[in-house]
């Protein structure tokens, strides 16, 4: 127990964290890669992610001035910070047949880009923002994935390998690989290469596109969803996170406008109609 509580304090070292998040991306490509072993890899990934304490604001923002100067390690931390509330949110999507880690790590993708686009001197809680990029890059991915049905399998295949590879080549080289590259890289014509991404390109939904969605012991435990009676801490913090900056905004506003806001959503109690405010 005693070297548990030493190997937790070292996985947030902020020296550690950059190399611990390249640790933690190689496990989810494990576990998308090796369906097999894909629920033991799984299981380690959520147990290592709960490991990682929640920054405070103080905290958070100290990182985020970092992170506007370039630092690597900084940007990191938030990430593994923030880890267990992709895990939180991918398990609501679970219902869609797509493995848990697929939905995770492109969950992760949502938080990164969240990261890189937070302006921390708004004033704003960074999970009350990152939350809807985490959501929409797993409805993105869900989406995607959804098309592909109708594709034959081995072009199926063929098309996966190819996004799989440009995202690869992309976090490496920083650009899109051309037809080219992919076609040499991945031995497949260059004409089918450019057939597979205009399908791809048609269905593709834009990360700036707004899709709406209207509805610890062992593997299953933690997909399991959480009992209704019992708030779960991550799902917890989110909301108040939100319901915080909610507040900021309605205050800013003039109070006639304000007033109304209020009444019609139930600032007071029981929200009100239009016709009852006025």
């Amino acid at each position: 127990m005693k070297k548990e509580r030493v190997e937790r304090k070292e996985l947030i070292e902020e020296n550690e964290a950059l190399r611990v998040q390249e640790e933690l991306n190689r496990m989810l490509e494990d576990a998308r890669n090796n369906i097999q072993n894909s629920e033991n890899v799984v299981l380690k990934y959520f147990k290592t992610v709960e490991k990682f304490p929640l920054l405070t604001r103080e905290e958070e923002v100290e990182l985020f001035k970092k992170v506007a100067q370039g630092d690597k390690e900084a940007r990191a931390k938030i990430i593994l910070s923030n880890l267990r509330f992709v895990v939180s949110i991918a398990k609501n999507y679970i219902n869609t047949g797509i493995p848990i880690a697929d939905l995770i790590s492109e969950g992760n993708v949502g938080l990164m880009i969240a990261v890189d686009k937070f302006d921390y001197t708004r004033g704003l809680h960074f999970i009350s923002y990152a939350v809807w990029w985490i959501k929409q890059a797993i409805l993105k991915y869900i989406s995607e994935r959804s098309r592909l049905v109708r594709f034959p399998m081995n072009r199926t295949n063929e098309l996966l390998k190819i996004e799989k590879f440009m995202r690869e080549y992309e976090s490496k080289y920083g650009e899109t690989p051309s037809v080219e590259t992919i076609s040499r890289e991945l031995n497949i014509k260059e004409k089918d290469v450019q057939i597979l991404l205009n399908r791809r390109s048609k269905n593709y939904v834009s990360f700036d596109d707004t899709i709406y969605d209207d509805n610890e012991a062992t593997y299953d435990e933690f997909l399991n969803i959480e009992d209704q009676t019992v708030e779960n801490p991550e799902k917890t913090i989110m909301k108040n996170a939100i319901t915080e900056e909610v507040r900021k905004i309605v205050e800013s506003l003039p109070e006639k406008e304000r007033e109304i806001i209020k009444y019609r959503y139930g600032f007071y109690g029981k929200p009100l109609s239009l016709k009852e405010i006025g």
